[in-house]
This record gives structure tokens, C-alpha cells and sequence, in this order.
């Protein structure tokens, strides 16, 4: 009942279970910090003279939570210090919009994070205390030399509560290489970040692009015909969908041609692991219905694997093997067979324990390959 009273900012009922006190959520918060979290200051000056040392708020932290300068400077001894969920005083000074403590503390407590990893800037922005958002940036969230802002940052590692907050002072800035927080997102597949970004960031985006990005099928059919536009950075719908894992929208932009070449062969090819990983679900395990010479090695009827090997991308051999790792063309020969003839170890290493042990119809494996072309490294793996 005490925390309930404490959050609700009523004093009387406070006091007068004040005999909990000490006790902890969930989250290890006191009723001292659920009240000053709920900015309820009264109970916050009621509750330090009990819940002070179980909350681990010192002077400093409850001078600053009040926007007292004067004790913050005496009692700047105390700087450092974290609250039992790991606030400082600048995180409290900023959450309540004290510029003019953020000022005094920023030198002497910039840079920490509290136990969810969240700086002062983040609690300066939770309140939408943006003068003393400003007043922190610089300090303690400057872009990098690579021109990446917090909000990229956050955008990169999934956080939507700061991409949140941050949007409206960040969004639409730019690194050195023209990425947006938009494109961080999507490079590290968050895509519900990156759905929040896009209608700040990609003004330059196509019908097209928007909904191959979202999924839209119909909307895709309906602009089919501008499948090779191309935004400001270059990035077509094609890009986006495969960013995005939108494998049936890549389905529909890239279809599968009269030798049964598909998307995913093409892909594999090309090295473009995103529009692998979208594609897999929907087309592994697919032969084209004719032969391919790739870098010298003859594919008859071959999958999505095997050109992979051909062109020695070994991050896609490494995504495709579980579904394609086993199977022959018409040949006869395998995606190993392909690494072992050419002499790409790392793929050999990838597809051994699942193939080493197959042989071409004339009784020839992998390893005798590798051996009749000299191949001592991969000869080695497979002799293993």
C-alpha cells in the first residue's frame, strides 16, 4: 500500500503506512523513487528521512531531483553515485528538467548509464525537457566522427523507446556514408523501428518502395512497372523488401524466369544475404531446368547452393546448406564437389558433414576431387 500511496502522491496515506517501508517491486524500486519517478515531491521530502539508505539516494541525488543548486554544489563530494536502480544525480536532474543542475553535474557525471543502460539524455527526453536535452548532447551523446547520432544508435540496437524520443530533435540526419537512423534499423532488422522511421526519413521513396517495404502485395502489383527506380541513395523497392525479409514482394519484383532461375538463385549469386534469408522459406530447394558454367564449373539443373559455392560466397552457403546441403544436379555432383574442384576451403568446411560422404553415380567423391586437383587444404578437411 505504501508504494501505491507513494506513486499517487498521497502524503496522509503515506504516513500512515510508513511501516512498509524499505520493501521493494519488482524492479527493485522504493516507494522513495516510484514517487519521485511519478514526480510527486512532497512524498519525495516526506520519505528521504525513512527510504534515503534503502534507495541509495544520497544528499546529492535529492538536491538534484529538487533543482537545488546551491546543496548540489556542496554536497558535488557525493558525485557519481547511483540510486539502487542505478540513477545518478544527473539522470534526476534531467528527468526533472533542472538545467542548471544538469549544467553543474554534466561535468562530473556525464557518460553514465543506470541498470535499463539509459543515459541522462534519455530521461531528459522522456519528459520532453529538451533545453536540457540540449544542454547534455554535446556532452554526453555527441555524434561520433562518423557523423552517427544517438538516434542511429538506438535505432541499431533495437531501442524504440529512444528512437521514440529522439526523432523529433535527430530524425533525418545523416554519417559520413548517408545512412539514416532508418537504414540503421533495417540493417540490423528492427523492423517495427524501422516502420516508426520511414515516414520521417524517406521522402524520396516511391509507392513502390513504401509498399514493398511494408508487405503490400496489391499495392506492389499496382506499381510493378517501377520496379528499377531508384531513391536519393540509390536503393531500389527490391533493396527495401529484402531489408525488410519481405520474401514474397522479392518474389513478385525478381519472378522466376522460363529456365527456372529464381530469385533466390539469383540472389545466391549475387552474395545478397538479406534477400536469401527472406527467400529461403519460399523457394529453397528449387533446380533450374538448364545448365550454367559459373567461374568454370558446369551446374546442370543445379539449386540456389551450388551457384553460391560457384561464386565462393561462403556467408550464403552457410544460410542455404540446411535446406539445399545434399542434393545433386543432374550430373551428379554436389555443391562440395563445386568447392572442392575450385578450391574455396571455407565452403568446403561448411558443407562437409553434410556431404563429404556422397558420391558422383561414377563412385568419385568430393575428396577425390579435391585430391586430383591438388586441393591439400580442402583434401584435409574432408579427410577428417
Amino acid at each position: 500500500m505504501l508504494m501505491c500511496a507513494a506513486a499517487l502522491g498521497d502524503v496522509e496515506m503515506v504516513s500512515q503506512h510508513i511501516g512498509e517501508r524499505g520493501q521493494r517491486d519488482k524492479q527493485s524500486q522504493t516507494a522513495l523513487i516510484l514517487a519521485a519517478w511519478n514526480r510527486r515531491d512532497d512524498v519525495v521530502k516526506f520519505l528521504m528521512a525513512h527510504e534515503d539508505g534503502v534507495s541509495s539516494w544520497t544528499s546529492l541525488i535529492y538536491a538534484a531531483y529538487l533543482g537545488d543548486i546551491d546543496a548540489v554544489k556542496d554536497k558535488i563530494h557525493e558525485k557519481g553515485c547511483k540510486d539502487v536502480i542505478g540513477r545518478t544525480g544527473l539522470m534526476w536532474a534531467a528527468y526533472q528538467g533542472h538545467k542548471g543542475v544538469v549544467e553543474v553535474l554534466l561535468e562530473h557525471e556525464k557518460g553514465i548509464r543506470d541498470n535499463q543502460n539509459h543515459d541522462a539524455l534519455y530521461y531528459a527526453f522522456k519528459n520532453r525537457h529538451v533545453e536540457a536535452a540540449k544542454v547534455i548532447m554535446p556532452h554526453e551523446d555527441p555524434a561520433d566522427g562518423n557523423g552517427v547520432t544517438e538516434l542511429m544508435r538506438a535505432a541499431a540496437r533495437g531501442d524504440i523507446d529512444m528512437v521514440r524520443l529522439l526523432i523529433p530533435n535527430q530524425k533525418g540526419g545523416k554519417d559520413k556514408n548517408r545512412r539514416t537512423a532508418f537504414q540503421y534499423a533495417l540493417e540490423n532488422r528492427h523492423i517495427e523501428i524501422a516502420t516508426l522511421l520511414y515516414e520521417h526519413e524517406v521522402p524520396s521513396w516511391t509507392p513502390l518502395m513504401r509498399a514493398a517495404f511494408l508487405g503490400d502485395i496489391e499495392t506492389v502489383k499496382q506499381y510493378l512497372s517501377d520496379k528499377d527506380k531508384k531513391n536519393e541513395d540509390g536503393d531500389t523497392a527490391y533493396t527495401f523488401a529484402a531489408k525488410a525479409g519481405q520474401g514474397a514482394i522479392l518474389e513478385l519484383l525478381d519472378p522466376t524466369d522460363k529456365n527456372g532461375v529464381t530469385a533466390l538463385m539469383r540472389a545466391a549469386e549475387r552474395g545478397d544475404t538479406e534477400a536469401v534469408r527472406a527467400l529461403i522459406p519460399l523457394q529453397k530447394g528449387r533446380k533450374m531446368t538448364r545448365d550454367v558454367t559459373i567461374n568454370g564449373w558446369l551446374i546442370s539443373h543445379g539449386t540456389a547452393l551450388m551457384r553460391a559455392v560457384a561464386c565462393r560466397h561462403a556467408k550464403v552457403v552457410r544460410l542455404l546448406v540446411e535446406h539445399e546441403g545434399g542434393m545433386q544436379d543432374n550430373c551428379g555432383y554436389t555443391a562440395l564437389m563445386c568447392a572442392a574442384w575450385s578450391g574455396h576451403a571455407e565452403c568446403a568446411r561448411i558443407l562437409a558433414e553434410r556431404e563429404k560422404e556422397i558420391k558422383h553415380p561414377c563412385g568419385t567423391t568430393a575428396l577425390d576431387i579435391a585430391k586430383n586437383c591438388g586441393r591439400k587444404e580442402i583434401a584435409s578437411i574432408l579427410s577428417g
